[in-house]
């Protein structure tokens, strides 16, 4: 995380890829839009559920374990520094979605939280749990392309990403399979892709995949055999083995689907995952780095994604407001996020974008996990990053401790003052989102399911 010095042919396919995030694009020079540009382009969204920015090589990895994804970095803008809202799926993908903080979407807590709130409970007892659902007043992305004239489809693999917490709203089709890998949902995406080609209006597709997510398999081709690995550095074998499973359906998918120069391909995560960093394994309830830095790239040489790195801050919220500028449409207002699309559309990354790398440069970035009653509370500024707790706070230089080990906050008053200060006053904004309260139904496959991938505990 180094950062500068300075604080019918197939369809035409918008893809942005999330485990890895925003689309990229903007500006209204109508000479210089595709030929494309007379009939909207198709967006597709896949969401890597769990994937680490340092596990890829264009991101740092020694070994390539993603040879398609790092193909499409190197074709596409790479976000160095993005960020989740959260380190739980729930929160930080309907963040992603609405372009939204949780404290105004609404979620701010997945399956997990509802086991563990409160009261410890008999989990043989437990008959119903009480989630929260994207705020009715809030548009999805889903249903923003609905209005646009879109027809929407989904396919997810994460128990959280379902209709309970209404991520099925505005989507024609949506279907979820729980723990089911890349190769069951790409089979489900080619049964649906007859009906998505034949539709004559253009096409939203989300695509959510689980497979770098608990518990971690060894994949045959992908996975690296060493009897003398201790025990975490084996669980990352598997996870990288995991990685390379799902990069090569990444691939079949791209070929099948006749993805070309038109299509933008965003790849974003929900969160990264924990290989004892700091004490613990998964994704526990910490705001460390290895659980909200994110991958984030965008590739669209035909919408005029210009290749390069940016180092700006950036997060999830931004990627409702990017798609739409990149796809021509008015950005969304009202909501948290900001439009990427110049950067995507510079050349030169760094020079020629003074205005707007200030902009975001300036603008705080805010994270919050919530779980058992206990908040924790996160904001970064430039290269600072603090975290707050009942505990108390830590302070962060990520230029100098990009691994967050080194707590400066004892010696930096003045500056962790700013920062709560600029949490608080996000405290305080007055959000009161109207989500809905849903009770779902446990049963012993449910729980089953909840277990398998360690939200039960």
């Amino acid at each position: 995380m180094h950062r500068p010095l300075h604080l019918s042919p197939p369809k035409h396919w918008v893809l942005v890829l999330l485990g890895l995030l925003p689309s990229c694009g903007g500006g209204s020079d109508v000479q210089e839009q595709p030929a494309s540009a007379m009939r909207p382009p198709n967006v597709v969204v896949i969401l890597l559920d769990t994937l680490r920015p340092d596990v890829l090589s264009f991101y740092g990895a020694k070994d390539e374990r993603a040879p398609y994804l790092a193909k499409l970095a190197a074709e596409g803008t790479v976000f160095e520094n993005a960020f989740s809202t959260s380190t739980w799926t729930a929160p930080s993908t309907a963040s992603m979605l609405t372009g939204m903080y949780p404290d105004r979407h609404g979620v701010t807590r997945g399956f997990l939280a509802q086991f563990r709130e409160g009261e410890s409970v008999d989990e043989n007892a437990l008959k119903q749990m009480e989630l929260l659902a994207i705020s009715s007043d809030v548009p999805t992305l889903a249903e923003r392309f609905k209005q646009a004239g879109y027809s929407t489809f989904a396919l997810a693999s994460n128990v959280n990403i379902g209709p309970e917490m209404a991520f099925d709203r505005g989507f024609d089709e949506f279907e979820r399979h729980d723990l089911q890998p890349a190769k069951f949902l790409t089979e489900r995406l080619m049964a649906m892709r007859t009906r998505i080609e034949a539709d004559e209006a253009p096409s939203f597709l989300y695509l959510h995949f689980n497979d770098v997510h608990k518990p971690y398999q060894q994949r045959p081709r992908f996975y690296r055999p060493d009897e003398e690995r201790e025990e975490t550095a084996e669980y990352l074998e598997r996870y990288k083995s995991e990685l390379g499973y799902l990069d090569s359906f990444l691939g079949r998918i791209h070929q099948a689907m006749g993805f070309d120069d038109d299509t933008l391909i965003v790849v974003v995560a929900d969160h990264g995952e924990e290989f004892r960093e700091h004490g613990q394994l998964y994704h526990e309830f910490t705001l460390h780095v290895e659980l909200n830095h994110i991958p984030f790239l965008v590739r669209a040489p035909g919408l005029r994604v210009k290749p390069g790195r940016v180092w700006e801050n950036v997060s999830l919220i931004d990627v409702v407001p990017t798609i739409f500028d990149l796809i021509g449409q008015n950005a969304p207002i009202g909501v948290d996020g900001r439009s990427l699309a110049p950067f995507c559309r510079s050349e030169d990354k760094r020079q020629g974008l003074q205005s707007e790398s200030m902009t975001l440069v300036q603008r705080p970035l805010i994270l919050h996990r919530f779980e058992d009653g206990d908040h924790l509370w996160g904001v970064i500024l430039e290269n600072w990053k603090l975290i707050q707790s009942h505990l108390g706070v830590l302070l962060y230089d990520l230029e100098t401790d990009p691994g967050e080990h080194n707590n400066l906050a004892d010696t930096h008053q003045p500056l962790v003052q700013q920062l709560v200060a600029i949490l608080d006053e996000h405290r305080g904004r007055g959000s009161d989102p109207q989500s809905k309260r849903t009770q779902v139904d446990i049963d012993q496959d449910l729980l089953d399911r909840l277990k398998a991938i360690g939200y039960v505990k």
